[in-house]
């Protein structure tokens, strides 16, 4: 059991790495329309990942043959939730949360909008231990008011441990919930949903992507959806969770939650990977990034 939880936890440092080379990667991008504002993802890669970025031309190139749309979808998420949550700091939001957050660097990317509120960075031990580590070598300072809140999933709750480290009611919150549900199964899924919407206070948003029901079906005719599914399984992560397509709203309206956005590949595409020359680029076929408020009566 020691083994495997240590090879879990390598696990999840290795893909946080993966994603955050992608980043890294776009960051270099000439055009400025395509670029990935992500300037601080190449401060976490180690000597393997940073040889692919000196080398980001032939590593992009691969990337998009050997896993169609992976690359732009990584630049269109970044970007939109990005986006997201500068509209959620603009209506009110008093707190940030970011789920499973890896090496996500948003927290101090916005250092200066989120100042004065109080932000989580949830997840594993391990990942985040090397990330601090990261963080101190290259002079990269920790903000204040963020907190790094560890979990075990299989022997702690996300409420528990969250309350523990100060993260108040009361106050409307964001949750960036990125590159996760996926790889877990419905009811867990549902269980984060039930923690948002009961635990955080009404006007609350949650921002996540997710898999359309249909590939984790095997369904493989949207684009890069068989090499996605390829990449997933090779890894040991199957795709176990998705939404059907058009039933969105339905679903996260039994979770007492109304959406604000719903953005599949067409919209992607049109808000994010225009270049300057006029050409789109393709994300992935079967991923959308959703955003949605919780919607019940205020606390007293």
């Amino acid at each position: 059991m020691k083994n495997a939880s240590r090879y879990a936890r390598g696990k999840a440092i290795e893909s946080a790495e993966t994603v955050a080379a992608f980043r890294a990667i776009g960051c270099h991008e000439k055009d400025a329309g395509l670029r990935n504002p992500d300037r601080l993802a190449e401060k976490f890669l180690g000597p393997r990942y940073r040889l692919l970025l000196r080398l980001r031309h032939l590593t992009r190139r691969y990337a998009e043959f050997a896993y169609p749309g992976m690359y732009w979808f990584h630049l269109a998420r970044t970007r939109h939730i990005d986006a997201l949550l500068n509209a959620a700091l603009d209506d009110g939001v008093e707190q940030v949360v970011f789920l499973a957050a890896g090496y996500d660097s948003r927290a101090y990317r916005f250092s200066d909008r989120l100042n004065g509120k109080r932000v989580f960075e949830v997840d594993l031990h391990g990942t985040q231990e090397r990330k601090l580590e990261c963080l101190e070598k290259t002079g990269v300072a920790v903000p204040d008011n963020l907190s790094f809140v560890s979990i075990d999933f299989n022997k702690q709750k996300l409420e528990d441990v969250l309350l523990a480290a100060g993260f108040d009611p009361r106050r409307k919150t964001f949750f960036n919930w990125e590159g996760v549900t996926y790889y877990l199964p419905e009811r867990s899924v549902a269980e984060v949903l039930r923690f948002v919407n009961t635990q955080a206070a009404a006007g609350s948003r949650v921002a996540f992507d997710y898999m359309l029901q249909s590939l984790v079906d095997g369904d493989y005719s949207s684009y890069g959806s068989r090499q996605v599914i390829k990449g997933f399984n090779k890894v040991g992560e199957p795709a176990l969770f998705g939404i059907c397509a058009g039933a969105t709203e339905a679903f996260l309206k039994t979770h007492g939650f109304r959406v604000l956005s719903d953005m599949g590949p067409e919209e992607l595409e049109g808000s994010y990977t225009k270049g300057e020359e006029g050409r789109t680029r393709r994300v992935l076929g079967c991923m959308r990034v959703v955003c949605a408020e919780v919607e019940r009566p205020s606390r007293t």
